[in-house]
């Protein structure tokens, strides 16, 4: 059975083997920090109707 390994650097500096997990991370925190600010907004709203 012949079996190949990734190897540990690859020729496109950009693409890496973890998938850019920085950049995902990134973007979720992003995520995060809009739907608080989001929610923070709509209860702030709510709030004031009554």
């Amino acid at each position: 059975m012949n079996t190949k390994k990734l190897p540990l650097y690859l020729e496109n500096p950009y693409n890496s083997l973890y998938g850019n997990f920085g950049e995902r991370i990134a973007a979720e925190l992003l995520d995060g920090v809009l739907r608080v600010g989001s929610f923070l907004i709509a209860i702030s709203i709510h709030e004031v109707s009554w």
